[in-house]
């Protein structure tokens, strides 16, 4: 991975939820560093290729916000097909979710818990062959 995607992720994207004002009407914005992993059974083909995400969410109650994510691979990881090396990367990604918060007393900070859904692309592509193609398939990240 290259270090300075990182470094401007964390400079770039640090997370305002944790400090938002958890009432109705209130917004937040904020990002994340994201890998995904794909694990064909019966094959040796495992790869957990990264993204960047951002978020966007809005408290329509207090303590609970709607959430949307969008994002976009950083990182790819390369794996031996029947000799041949393939990279795995994500092409793009989406997500809505429905988030549950409980302040803790008058801190700033929460604890929270999400549902909802992730979409993406992962693109598999053969290196060095000037052949390209694409496996579309669901990508689910964690919080």
């Amino acid at each position: 991975m290259n270090a300075k995607y990182l470094v401007a992720a964390a400079a770039v994207f640090v997370s305002s939820s944790a400090l938002a004002d958890v009432q109705a009407g209130s917004s937040y914005a904020g990002g994340q560093y994201a890998w995904a992993t794909y694990d064909e059974s019966g094959t040796s083909i495992d790869v957990e290729p990264a993204a960047i995400v951002a978020r966007f969410g809005h408290f329509v109650v207090d303590n609970f916000a709607l959430e949307g994510r969008v994002g976009t691979g950083i990182a790819d990881d390369t794996v031996s097909v029947s000799g041949i090396d393939v990279e795995g990367e994500i092409d793009h990604l989406i997500g809505a979710y429905g988030v549950g918060y409980l302040p803790l007393g008058d801190s700033p900070v929460s604890l929270y818990g999400l549902v909802g859904f992730t979409q993406g692309r992962l693109l598999f592509l053969p290196r060095d062959m000037g052949l390209r193609q694409a496996k579309v398939t669901p990508v689910f990240l964690t919080a």
